[in-house]
């Protein structure tokens, strides 16, 4: 799993945001990282985005939890070139 990162819906507190698990290099051990409401605006991921993407996986802002990204969230990123 060394350098692997996995993009999800993190969901806690009934708040949604985009996040990563990264595992370090041996592999060994992970962390996650969040993006911020800023970052999120730059991807125009916008919290109704968030939202579908919980509820396409048949899950509730009010349920913490791990939530795969849509469609419509992983062409935004696969789109997103910085500046």
């Amino acid at each position: 799993m060394a350098n692997v990162q996995y993009a999800f819906v993190d969901v806690w507190n009934c708040r949604a945001v985009l996040a990563w698990t990264v595992f370090s290099e041996d592999g060994n051990s992970s962390h996650v990282e969040r993006l911020t409401d800023e970052e999120q605006r730059r991807l125009n991921i916008t919290e109704d985005v968030l939202y579908d993407a919980i509820e396409e996986a048949g899950g509730s802002i009010s349920m913490s939890g791990h939530y795969p990204i849509s469609d419509e969230i992983r062409a935004k990123l696969e789109a997103y070139v910085p500046t």
